[in-house]
């Protein structure tokens, strides 16, 4: 991300938390408009440029020694290079006209204009725009059918907005326009694909206490004591509110003339399919994004396909489905730590395995006494390389994601195959002492078995559920619901459950089979570690934050798992390379060279006593 060191302004003696308007001279003269002081970044609000890489010219407002301050220039662009349709947005968003909104929808609507992040801010400030006119009554069904236009673009575009305030200030303007709107009518109904408003004078006698609104398969009952014109907006597309689970409409409800806590409660009734368990939630403008919480909503489950959303406030509701992936019923920033941890962590195992693959290329002897540890390395290597991929490139809902989820869920449960016949291995070394006639006979079959039974089972999965393989609110495509639970947890139990039982077997053999002195204890601890990470025992923490409750265990389970289970692939490289003689030989000899100066041969061929240990898991291996 390139800098700009000039055209920095730096606004002296304002008290207040805004930068002023500023005008930055280059090739294009960009206005920034009055902006205050945020962590987003923000576009020009006059010329506004795009870079052919697809980067938008941006800076932002924050505080420097205590006074607002103009960012230096991120993406500084060379030429403009803008779309027919941001050039007419940009135009519209600074002259806005009585016929502005329908000119808007009219363009948004072509099936050949392709909407960037910078298209959603620029629609976005035209409707903020609309709703600070003086009058809304004639803009009322083009100020909808903009938002009704824009909710057709792709979630991912949405999902990037959100990171410029965008999508949230498209929420707050149409809170804005309909309070205006209510203020000019008693009435009024629009009911679009995406998008949905009614506004009502109620009308009851004095034995009611609460007066009911039906409308787009929502029922509203509001206490008497608050009745007013109410406004009720339905939101069919999730795309303005890309967070959690959503199983429902998104209800906003607004009463006029009350913005406070009621002492009575509403209540929101909204269908639900009766397989999905749901909490009702409200969006809340918390800090730089918006998002869903459950606090001060109760969630009363009236029937199988019928929840009451009972609460004291007037916002946007809907249903959360409670997700079976506990990941996505996360925070967003514990999502975005975990995220964090797992990538810089798989980096390392990734570094360590490729180091192995090298290895086993120039090293036959060390390859053909490694097999099995190539072929647990060769899919846990696939399977980083499909997570980095995913978070790099932006992958829609459709076919290939599909494919991506599909082929995630195969390396999984091949990798837990292939684990358990390394276990059953051990289980012959340590505890039974057998020793086959044919190892490479026994090797291919077993390798058959490893590679050929996940493909019946993810083939029945994909079959059954094929639309649990999408991207999901985490845009991650990998099975959810249904085909998470049976046919990758349930699976994956079964195995951890039989290696937990191998490796309980195994440590007693040799707990009682070694002698207690130091060294030996270190080496039996060395051991233990190697197989605890070859058998893919880190997955019991994953399976117990799917069993446990309290919800402080289950975010120390699911940390523990984040910062293990990446590490799968570093741990096999340091007993296969650092703690081998032969591979710890080469590359030494490898940086010795380097280096130009000789090496100490009597020093690399000492093998170690954890060597020796080593090679006693392996030998089943060896002469395949």
């Amino acid at each position: 991300m390139s800098l700009i060191d000039e055209n920095v302004n730096s606004i002296e003696e304002n008290p207040s938390r805004f930068c002023f308007e500023n005008i930055t001279h280059g090739l294009l003269n960009q206005t920034w408009c009055e902006t205050t002081v945020s962590k987003r970044f923000v576009f020009p609000c006059v010329n506004p440029c795009r870079n052919n890489d697809g980067t938008f010219t941006m800076r932002r407002c924050e505080i420097i020694n205590g006074i607002p301050t103009w960012s230096k220039i991120y993406n500084p662009c060379n030429y403009p290079n803008l779309s027919n349709l941001t050039t007419f947005l940009s135009s519209a968003n600074n002259q806005f006209s009585t016929n502005t909104l329908n000119y808007v929808s009219a363009y948004i609507k072509n099936q050949n204009a392709i909407l960037t992040e910078l298209d959603v801010e620029l629609t976005a400030n035209i409707l903020e725009n609309a709703s600070h006119q003086p009058t809304k009554i004639e803009h009322k069904e083009s100020f909808f059918s903009v938002i009704n236009s824009l909710l057709y673009a792709n979630q991912s575009v949405f999902k990037s907005s959100r990171n410029f305030g965008s999508t949230d200030k498209i929420i707050k303007s149409t809170d804005n326009f309909v309070i205006g709107l209510s203020e000019e009518t008693e009435s009024y109904s629009i009911n679009l694909t995406n998008v949905a408003f009614e506004l009502i004078e109620p009308q009851t006698n004095s034995k009611e206490d609460y007066f009911n609104i039906n409308f787009n398969n929502v029922v509203v009952k509001i206490p008497v004591d608050i009745l007013n014109t109410s406004m009720l907006t339905t939101f069919k597309s999730n795309n303005l509110f890309l967070e959690g689970n959503v199983v429902s409409d998104i209800v906003d409800l607004k009463v006029l003339g009350v913005t406070q806590i009621l002492n009575n409660t509403i209540s929101i009734y909204l269908p639900v399919d009766p397989l999905i368990e749901v909490n009702c939630s409200f969006w809340r403008f918390e800090g730089e994004v918006g998002n869903w919480s459950i606090d001060g909503v109760e969630t009363i489950r009236l029937s199988d396909d019928l929840v009451e959303c009972r609460t004291n406030h007037l916002t946007a509701f809907v249903l959360l489905g409670i997700s079976d992936r506990i990941f996505e019923n996360l925070s967003e920033t514990n999502q975005i730590i975990l995220q964090i941890i797992s990538t810089i962590l798989c980096s390392f195992s990734l570094i360590g395995l490729i180091i192995i693959f090298i290895t086993c290329f120039f090293i036959k002897k060390w390859y053909r006494k490694r097999i099995n540890t190539m072929q647990i390395s060769a899919v846990i290597t696939l399977e980083i390389i499909l997570i980095f991929l995913n978070d790099v490139i932006t992958i829609i809902d459709g076919l290939f994601c599909k494919f991506f989820g599909i082929t995630m869920h195969y390396l999984v449960l091949v990798k837990f195959v292939v684990m358990f016949f390394i276990a059953r291995r051990q289980f012959e070394n340590f505890v039974t002492v057998l020793t086959s006639r044919n190892r490479s006979r026994n090797f291919l079959i077993t390798t058959f078995i490893a590679f050929s039974i996940p493909i019946i089972i993810v083939g029945i999965s994909a079959g059954i559920f094929p639309d649990h393989y999408n991207s999901g609110d985490v845009n991650f495509c990998y099975p959810k619901s249904e085909a998470f639970i049976y046919f990758l947890i349930i699976p994956i139990a079964s195995i951890l459950v039989a290696n937990i039982i191998i490796f309980s077997l195994v440590m007693f053999k040799i707990s009682g089979s070694i002698s207690r002195d130091k060294k030996q204890k270190i080496l039996q601890t060395k051991l233990a570690v190697m197989l605890f990470f070859m058998l893919g025992l880190t997955w019991i923490f994953s399976v117990l934050s799917h069993v446990v409750q309290t919800l402080w265990v289950q975010l120390a389970l699911i940390y523990t798992f984040a910062i293990l289970s990446p590490l799968q692939g570093f741990v096999i490289f340091v007993f296969a390379i650092v703690f081998d003689s032969d591979a710890k030989t080469f590359w030494l000899d490898c940086w010795n060279k380097l280096k130009y100066s000789p090496l100490d041969v009597e020093n690399t061929k000492n093998t170690t006593s954890t060597a020796i240990l080593m090679s006693s898991v392996t030998k089943s291996e060896d002469d395949n």
